[in-house]
């Protein structure tokens, strides 16, 4: 599905992706719009499988804790 949000009503809609790049009518006040296509939708953020970046090898004086 294609989250696309209406420019005159700025109603949600979803859209089945076999829509994609087309144009049409909103379904609640008819205003005409584009869908885009799928390349134009944001990639998805997977965030638990992303593993953690590294810690800088050499933080700078101001980040390391101070030495006792």
């Amino acid at each position: 599905m294609i989250d696309y949000v209406c420019p005159h009503c700025k109603r949600e809609l979803h859209i089945k992706e076999k829509h994609a790049g087309k144009r049409g009518y909103c379904k609640r006040c008819g205003g005409f719009i584009v869908v885009p296509a799928l390349s134009d939708q944001p990639p998805a953020l997977d965030t638990e499988s992303a593993p953690a970046p590294d810690p800088p090898l050499n933080p700078p004086s101001w980040l390391r804790p101070p030495e006792s």
